[in-house]
């Protein structure tokens, strides 16, 4: 997403990223990813740019906070998320 609120396409990282989360199968919190787990897979972002990726994504319903991972947030996939990669999501 760009960085300004009103529009809603997806840039290239935050298509990674999602991407990401999806081929962990992250969609609870059980199996949710977080901020170094996601940069580990192979997304090439500072931190800093992805965690303004991540809160564009998550205000947006694409992803959502599942919970902490000792002080880091774990995130996680919603359906929203997924449509980008399933027809049928239950």
């Amino acid at each position: 997403m760009n960085i300004k609120d009103n529009l809603t396409t997806l840039s290239r990282s935050d298509y990674f990223i999602l991407a990401t989360l999806y081929s962990a199968k992250a969609f609870n919190g059980l199996t949710g990813m977080t901020q170094d787990e996601i940069r580990n897979n192979g997304v090439v972002l500072k931190r800093t740019a992805m965690y303004k990726h991540i809160k564009l994504l998550v205000k947006h319903n694409y992803m959502s906070e599942c919970g902490k991972n000792g002080h880091e947030k774990v995130y996680c996939i919603t359906k929203q998320g997924r449509l980008f990669f399933e027809e049928d999501v239950e």
